[in-house]
């Protein structure tokens, strides 16, 4: 019985240029999908981790959940506080970003042409 395939949407952020072209994956009886490694590696999936699914278009769309937060005050503040408890992010991978989407944006401003 031939496997079916499943091509990966290339992901908005993944990589340097934002796409990751090539790979494929199966779809088994269960209809259970395998992400392969270097995808959930550049989305920060790990083991056990909650996902949205959902189709738009034709296209199977696999997300992380939104985080949700609510309002408390503060020192005189109001901020958002999330409901559950997420990871804190550290100097230096607020520089990484940083870095990535600045290396975003010059593909954005050079691919419109020059001006």
């Amino acid at each position: 019985m031939p496997r079916e395939t499943a091509a990966v949407r290339p992901m908005p952020y993944g990589g340097r240029s934002g796409i990751i072209a090539g790979i494929k994956t199966t779809i088994d009886k269960s209809g259970r999908l395998v992400i392969p490694l270097k995808l959930r590696d550049e989305a920060g999936l790990r083991p056990g981790a909650e996902v949205d699914v959902r189709c738009r278009d034709g296209v199977i769309e696999v997300s992380q959940p939104a985080v949700q937060f609510h309002e408390e005050l503060l020192d005189g503040f109001m901020v958002l506080v999330p409901d559950v408890p997420i990871p804190t992010i550290t100097t230096e991978q607020v520089n990484q970003i940083l870095e990535s989407v600045r290396f975003r944006e010059d593909d954005v401003s050079t691919a419109d042409g020059p001006g």
